[in-house]
């Protein structure tokens, strides 16, 4: 009886705690998959679905799952205990595993670093954006009145999305921007009317308690995604040692598990080659060498990486050059680069196919292939033997490339403003690749390695 009566007190608080946001919520998302499933056809989307629900019934997501629910509500109890949590925030909180909780299984399977799980958990919920975000949910509108903003909200989510996809993104972009402040507005708008009018009314611990609960729930999180992000991290790495090393004896094991030093970092990069090399060690002093020259060269790659973030963000959006004649934003150029190669690779085929380059295959390629923010352009001679084409960077730096007469790889170009193209030389600013002092932004990898992150 008094497990029936928990469970009918656990139910009726839940319902109680439901308001007309939550009930548009699920109305027009319940819509929408409904849309989704009649568009593309019950009979389609039906194993679909079976196969999902399938592989989220496997025996560790289960556990996982199962694992994170009691953590979760050891939490609970821990910040019950101490005045962090009453039962009026019972709803909020399984939102909270749900929409929180939930997603650090990924988080913890994808995590390279507590600086990442720190990121990608703990940071969005303590920005202003998050202290927005509450402000606006403190009251909702009529129940109408939250299924019209719900419905524009995805709307404009749709048109954000596909709207790259359109002749006019710009358009589609600027549509969006304006249905997203026009939702913005009414929902402040509401909250603060609300506010002033129930001012003395309103119970500040709770709503105190309500804001706690989004930043301390992902704070007390991270020692389950650490746990959690190491065992996923070991088990791939024993079955890269299983496949490709062998299996290794438990005394290897054990000193294996005890030298990385249980960080992720090592962990995600004893890869199976390192796990080959490592099984070939004849003596617990060679095991320990190699794994000391491991974890060297690993900490040497990620300082690298480090430097290179650090250096990045320093100069977002600067335009001008650096001490080494490095541009400063960083932003596009890999892109940029990867793009002219493409586009590179495209016209010497032309030219290998018919003879000479095709300027309006050019064209095409350029319009595809230049970065969002970028811009391009292109010329060709009369007789289609030479061409040359070039991106900018939103902040004014120019990579380019050409080619004449299918020479191949294309010549290239960089600096901060377009090459001059002369009448009588197409390319007369177009320089080798092995002219390295020439082209240093051309020589640098800008890539950064985010698993070091």
């Amino acid at each position: 009886m008094d497990l029936i009566k928990s469970f009918e007190w656990f139910l009726g608080t839940i319902c109680g705690q439901v308001d007309n946001r939550e009930i548009a919520t699920a109305i027009v998302a319940a819509g929408f998959v409904a849309v989704a499933i009649l568009r593309a056809g019950v009979g389609k989307m039906a194993p679909k679905f079976a196969d999902l629900v399938s592989n989220a019934l496997t025996p560790k997501i289960l556990l996982a799952t199962l694992a994170l629910s009691v953590y979760s509500a050891l939490l609970y109890w821990l910040a019950w205990s101490i005045g962090l949590w009453s039962a009026a925030l019972l709803l909020d909180s399984i939102l909270e595993v749900a929409f929180v909780g939930l997603p650090t299984l990924l988080i913890a399977c994808r995590a390279t670093s507590m600086k990442s799980v720190l990121g990608e958990l703990v940071l969005p919920e303590v920005k202003f954006a998050a202290l927005v975000g509450f402000y606006l949910n403190l009251e909702c509108l009529s129940i109408l009145g939250e299924i019209v903003m719900q419905a524009m909200g995805l709307f404009a989510a749709l048109v954000s999305v596909l709207g790259d996809r359109t002749t006019y993104p710009k358009i589609a972009k600027g549509i969006a921007g304006i249905l997203f402040a026009v939702i913005g507005v009414t929902m402040f708008a509401n909250a603060t009317n609300w506010l002033l009018a129930s001012w003395g009314d309103i119970d500040w611990m709770e709503e105190l308690r309500s804001l706690g609960l989004s930043i301390w729930y992902p704070v007390g999180m991270l020692p389950f995604v650490w746990a959690l992000g190491l065992y996923s991290a070991f088990e791939q790495l024993w079955i890269r040692g299983d496949c490709y090393a062998g299996d290794l004896s438990i005394a290897s094991s054990i000193h294996l598990i005890a030298s990385l030093s249980m960080k992720l970092r090592y962990v995600k990069h004893f890869t199976r080659l390192e796990a080959r090399a490592y099984s070939q060690c004849s003596t617990w002093r060679e095991e320990a060498l190699y794994l000391k020259g491991f974890k060297v060269e690993v900490d040497a790659k990620a300082d690298e990486a480090n430097a290179k973030v650090k250096r990045m963000r320093a100069g977002v959006g600067k335009r001008g050059f650096d001490e080494e004649g490095i541009w400063l934003d960083w932003t596009s150029l890999e892109k940029m680069k990867t793009s002219l190669w493409t586009i590179a690779a495209n016209q010497n085929g032309e030219w290998e196919k018919n003879g000479h380059y095709n300027q309006a295959r050019l064209k095409v390629m350029l319009e595809s292939f230049t970065p969002g923010g970028c811009t391009g352009d292109s010329s060709i001679t009369v007789d289609s033997s030479s061409y040359a084409r070039w991106l900018t960077s939103p902040t004014g730096f120019v990579f380019g490339m050409g080619s004449s007469g299918g020479s191949y790889p294309s010549l290239r170009y960089e600096g901060d403003r377009e090459p001059d193209l002369k009448e009588g030389d197409l390319l007369a600013e177009f320089v080798s690749d092995e002219d390295e002092s020439s082209l240093p932004n051309w020589n640098m990898k800008f890539w950064i390695d985010e698993s070091f992150q």
